[in-house]
């Protein structure tokens, strides 16, 4: 009997943590939509909601649209410049733009995204992440392009979403492959540096052969190379360029990364 009883409890025990935890959720669901709180987009929705906000601040900034812009800015934003220091609130950085990049009612430079770089985040309950790379090029004659980095906290309030938290750093110099020539190669002459290699910083990188070039393909993203000379190519938006070696028969066995001139990285043929 006392078995039974025992069992009996047991059960009505479990029966009712199952009952409150169902309460709960149930009580937590209806408290958000009694509150008026909206389901945020995920996935590819969210990717194409933030991207299609972003094409649309960046042509207000290209053109000096400033009132456009800061529709897209909240009124407690906090803008992080790594060489112009920290900015609070939308009228302060609507006054900066004012007087700095479109004193002149027409945006001395022109703002262009790195394509790859660019990639959407989401983060539960508040909204999304934006961060990539662009670069900046002067529109008068002589004048300096650019690249960053760029961090862009999107938060969905009051059925609006607005830009919260900006960062603006690593700014350097661009250089870029712009002018380079590019030689015209056979695809038999591009078969020897097809394969895979493995690189300590980038991971696995598979290498192809496409109608003008290379590509280099890393993950979902890829790079299209060009030839400078039979194994040496270039990246035509990044200062990059790709050495490969050969070896007697005339197969690549790795590849050394130069950027600005500098060895940033080097890829070994796996197997190799």
């Amino acid at each position: 009997m006392l078995n039974h009883i025992t069992k009996r409890c047991g059960n009505w025990h479990r029966s009712s943590r199952i009952f409150l935890v169902v309460s709960l959720i149930f009580f937590s669901c209806s408290a958000g939509q009694l509150s008026g709180q909206v389901a945020l987009p995920s996935g590819k929705a969210l990717q194409t909601k933030i991207l299609a906000m972003d094409s649309v601040f960046w042509k207000a900034y290209n053109d000096c649209d400033v009132e456009k812009m800061m529709s897209f800015i909240a009124d407690e934003v906090e803008f992080y410049h790594d060489k112009g220091g920290q900015t609070n609130g939308r009228a302060a950085l609507a006054k900066s733009l004012q007087a700095g990049l479109c004193r002149t009612g027409d945006n001395e430079i022109e703002r262009r995204p790195v394509a790859g770089t660019i990639k959407v985040f989401p983060l539960a309950g508040t909204g999304a992440i934006l961060s990539g790379q662009h670069t900046f090029h002067g529109k008068a004659s002589g004048s300096d392009d650019g690249i960053a980095y760029f961090f862009h906290l999107w938060k969905f309030t009051a059925g609006e979403w607005k830009m919260t938290r900006v960062f603006s750093y690593d700014h350097a110099p661009l250089f870029t492959n712009e002018g380079e020539m590019a030689l015209s190669l056979p695809a038999a002459a591009l078969e020897k540096f097809v394969g895979t290699y493995e690189a300590p910083l980038t991971g696995t990188v598979k290498v192809r052969v496409t109608a003008t070039g290379l590509s280099l393909v890393n993950g979902n993203k890829s790079m299209l190379l060009l030839p400078k000379t039979a194994t040496v190519f270039f990246n035509r938006e990044l200062p990059l360029e790709f050495v490969f070696e050969v070896d007697e028969n005339g197969r690549a066995t790795k590849f050394s990364v130069y950027e600005k001139g500098q060895k940033v990285e080097e890829a070994i043929r796996a197997g190799e």
